[in-house]
């Protein structure tokens, strides 16, 4: 008869693995969305050309500050 013993820092990498995995799921899952994005950008460096296309995209108001 042979005995295995597992490493316990195998298990709790397992664990974290399926817990992070988890979180991701429910992450990614969404919930209630925000209605408002603020984006804090550097002076001159936004194309309000590209807000009103992605605000409808998305539904979302974008707030640049």
């Amino acid at each position: 008869m042979t005995t295995t013993v597992r490493n316990p820092l195998s298990a709790l990498k397992s664990r974290l693995g399926a817990a992070c995995a988890a979180t991701a799921l429910l992450v990614a899952a969404g919930g209630a969305e925000a209605a408002d994005l603020n984006a804090l950008i550097w002076c001159d460096h936004s194309d309000p050309a590209l807000l009103e296309p992605f605000e409808k995209a998305n539904d979302v108001k974008v707030n640049v500050k």
